[in-house]
């Protein structure tokens, strides 16, 4: 009897250990340094048998530990989560197949950058410069951008701007950009996609190639009605009407409020430099004598970008006798009588920006043009010019 066991668990744990098998019972009895396949006795495989059940019930309880321990921690976490979410005033939502969606919310800006003084979230820093004393380079590139602080809009307009202004200020917040467009100087020209409104679905405006702004004439041509800066000269007796019917392409909107039209006007006549410009070539010659001269709106200045925005009108455009020898600055912007294409307008042209969004610049300030240079610090950077990107985001910023 105990011959036939020895050699039936002999021929066994040979064959355990020719196919190296991974279970724990085969783990255990490789571990037992005594083993010898010659002595193999009873007490031996009980003993490895032991060992192996022993392994897998603490294996398990690893196992449930682990388990128990994941859990603990999630439901932590999701403590954390639901009190940060109370204290931000955060909301949570549910989509489609009703699987939480979680919200993020910053709060307010609450970090004061130390050298411009813009309110800046944490979560704008510097990353390089760590946490505890957070440096913020988007608004002033750490004190290298210094341009003129922007001025307060007008108390018409800003009256219009106000959430308490009543329903008059509620009909120009509506429609705000119809009442920009028809105080626009400049138009702004691309290749239309009107294919892609053809099929159902909403209103898409999709260009094709580069966007573009563009100027016309003086005055426009026979049988056609003023537009953009043309309102400021032709017909002026009627120019609410004009403006008003210009906007929608000759077709009336009613919910365009003309009291509101004859404001901005007045607004831009009193405080606006280009407006001041055209209302000049109006009222300087008549129509008889148009043709022998043109406006050049313009582009170089004498001063500093950083520390003025505000050319008077003499610098930003003269009207002057036309002359075909004259020449002029690649970023100048020569208007003639009639017989002119549409002119393109060049984006580092001062003007750019408040001839097409004259409500936002309602003073006809400067934009961003060439040569205006870094407030130079040591160790910061090697460049010498404010960018494009860098100076519309320091205003932007300053703006809020």
């Amino acid at each position: 009897m105990k011959g036939n066991f020895n050699q039936t668990n002999q021929q066994m744990l040979d064959s355990i250990l020719k196919r190296s098998c991974t279970c724990l019972y085969c783990q255990a009895l490789r571990a037992n340094s005594n083993y010898q396949p010659a002595q193999v006795t009873e007490s031996s495989v009980i003993d490895s048998a032991i060992m192996a059940d022993r392994m897998m019930k603490q294996r398990r309880r690893d196992e449930l530990t682990r388990t128990a321990r994941m859990k603990r921690k999630a439901q932590i976490q999701l403590k954390k989560s639901s009190k940060r979410a109370r204290t931000n005033n955060s909301e949570i939502g549910k989509d489609d197949n009703s699987n939480a969606i979680k919200i993020w919310n910053f709060g307010g800006p609450t970090y004061i950058c130390e050298h411009c003084h813009a309110l800046m979230w944490h979560e704008e820093r510097l990353q390089s410069y760590g946490c505890r004393k957070p440096t913020f380079g988007i608004c002033c590139k750490r004190g290298q951008v210094i341009l003129p602080p922007l001025k307060e809009p007008p108390p018409y307009l800003t009256s219009l701007l106000t959430r308490d202004g009543g329903k008059r200020s509620a009909n120009y917040r509506k429609n705000i950009r119809s009442y920009n467009s028809m105080f626009a100087f400049t138009s702004m020209g691309g290749t239309l996609d009107k294919q892609i409104n053809k099929e159902r679905g909403p209103y898409v405006f999709r260009l094709n190639g580069q966007n573009r702004h563009q100027i016309g004439t003086l005055l426009p041509q026979e049988g056609n009605k003023p537009r953009f800066q043309q309102l400021y000269i032709y017909d002026t007796n009627n120019e609410i009407q004009n403006r008003v019917e210009a906007s929608r392409s000759g077709e009336r909107d009613a919910s365009l409020d003309e009291t509101i039209v004859s404001g901005l006007q007045s607004m831009l006549d009193e405080n606006n430099t280009l407006a001041q410009s055209f209302r000049m070539a109006r009222d300087r010659f008549k129509e008889d004598d148009y043709n022998n001269f043109t406006l050049p709106l313009l582009g170089n200045r004498d001063q500093d970008g950083r520390q003025d925005n505000m050319p008077s009108t003499s610098e930003v455009a003269a009207l002057i006798v036309k002359d075909p020898t004259q020449k002029h600055y690649g970023c100048d912007i020569v208007l003639e009588y009639k017989d002119m294409k549409p002119k393109r307008i060049s984006e580092i042209h001062p003007k750019f920006m408040a001839m097409q969004y004259p409500l936002l610049f309602p003073y006809g300030e400067d934009g961003y043009r060439l040569g205006i240079k870094y407030n130079k610090k040591k160790g910061v950077s090697n460049k010498k010019y404010i960018t494009m990107l860098e100076y519309y985001a320091y205003c932007w910023i300053m703006s809020n």
